[in-house]
């Protein structure tokens, strides 16, 4: 998250497997050319592959403070030291 920019929602959910997923599968749902795909991804789509259930789920909101561009840069993460400037479309 970048400073200017509005609060962000993130969810974990916790799922529980019936056994080992098979790595080569995942390459095909989640990885391309060994970056991970978020656009597009499909929660339930990726559950009833893999025949996950789903057992415990987390909600929370973050957003920037005066803490935040230290822990970016103490993790190595770009963006601590620029503004988000929305525009009047945003």
């Amino acid at each position: 998250m970048q400073k200017g920019s509005p609060y962000h929602r993130y969810s974990v959910i916790v799922f529980k497997q019936p056994g080992k997923i098979d790595t080569e599968t995942l390459k095909g749902t989640i990885r391309r050319k060994g970056k991970i795909r978020r656009d597009g991804f499909n929660t339930r789509g990726f559950q009833a592959i893999h025949k996950l259930e789903a057992i415990g789920a987390h909600l929370f909101r973050g957003e920037w403070d005066e803490h935040t561009a230290q822990v970016m840069q103490q993790h190595g993460l770009e963006g601590w030291d620029r503004m988000l400037v929305r525009t009047k479309d945003e």
